[in-house]
């Protein structure tokens, strides 16, 4: 298998048209990769968005969080 280059993925962007749940199988692949991610959530899209990023992304790092 070739050698992963990745080191790192953040998911940014205008949240109130990209809930969470749009991203569930990308996170997934990230996390059995053991690749290192962000997701920014709170900032112009519901407090659930933020719940969403911590329990169906498994998001360690939460960028924003406030809403």
């Amino acid at each position: 298998m070739a050698r992963c280059r990745v080191v790192g993925f953040d998911l940014a962007g205008q949240e109130s048209d990209n809930p969470p749940e749009l991203f569930v199988e990308e996170f997934s692949r990230l996390s059995r990769l053991h690749i290192p991610f962000t997701v920014h959530a709170g900032e112009n899209a519901p407090a659930k968005f933020i719940e969403d990023a911590i329990l169906l992304l498994q998001g360690r790092e939460s960028a924003m969080g406030w809403r």
